[in-house]
């Protein structure tokens, strides 16, 4: 982008950051930039998610989602095998133990209402067990919602900011196929691949967008 009075053709002027910047971009303040084709801002990562780093943050939520979702899923099988283990006592046993309790304790002396150290080892790792299955699945629960709702603007072919506006925009909407492949640079059957923990090169130059009224990618021009 170049300083000047009027935006370039099919840009538009941006106040805060003094300059004319491409379509679906935006001046971030907390980064203090430019992204191009602009979500979000990630308060986890601490910077944008744009076009650039889509690829990257769109598999760090998958990986989240289903690594919570297993260990919160390992927690449960450990919780329940646990408990199964338990040795119980039958009731004949329990009789001979408290008549020999009995014979043995003095009248004088008061029962002893203090936990055995094995009760309080197995009170700690029930609590620790519950603690880790409710933080596993609140951020399953939180990485999967917001996955969700990157794959619902996928197939609507706008980004995070665009979804919010009264009526989003419905130009860029090419299809779920067309939108993946304008993003991901692939079809959406190769989703496995994509997901790869491999460097990816962003598509495009995040200036020009293919259109549905067009059907070409829209130009700017000085």
């Amino acid at each position: 982008a170049q300083r000047g009075e009027m935006p370039l053709r099919a840009w538009r002027w941006s106040q805060e950051a003094g300059l004319s910047i491409p379509p679906r971009a935006a001046y971030c303040h907390k980064c203090r930039a430019i992204v191009l084709r602009q979500e979000y801002h990630c308060m986890l990562t601490g910077s944008c998610i744009g076009l650039r780093n889509y690829h990257y943050h769109f598999c760090m939520l998958a990986y989240t989602t289903l690594l919570a979702g297993y260990l919160c899923a390992m927690s449960l099988c450990v919780l329940a095998c646990g408990a199964q283990s338990q040795p119980t006592e039958t009731s004949a046993d329990a009789t001979i133990d408290s008549l020999n309790g009995s014979l043995l304790t003095e009248p004088q002396s008061q029962p002893d209402t203090s936990l055995k150290p094995e009760a309080r080892s197995d009170f700690s790792r029930l609590c620790m067990a519950m603690f880790l299955i409710l933080a596993f699945a609140a951020l399953a629960v939180a990485a999967g919602k917001q996955l969700w709702i990157l794959l619902i603007n996928l197939r609507k072919g706008v980004t995070h900011a665009e979804s919010r506006q009264s009526p989003p925009p419905v130009e860029y909407n090419q299809g779920f196929r067309r939108n993946f492949q304008h993003i991901f640079g692939g079809s959406p059957s190769r989703l496995l691949i994509h997901l790869l923990p491999v460097p990816r090169s962003a598509v495009g130059d995040g200036t020009v967008f293919p259109t549905r009224r067009a059907g070409v990618a829209s130009q700017s021009f000085v």
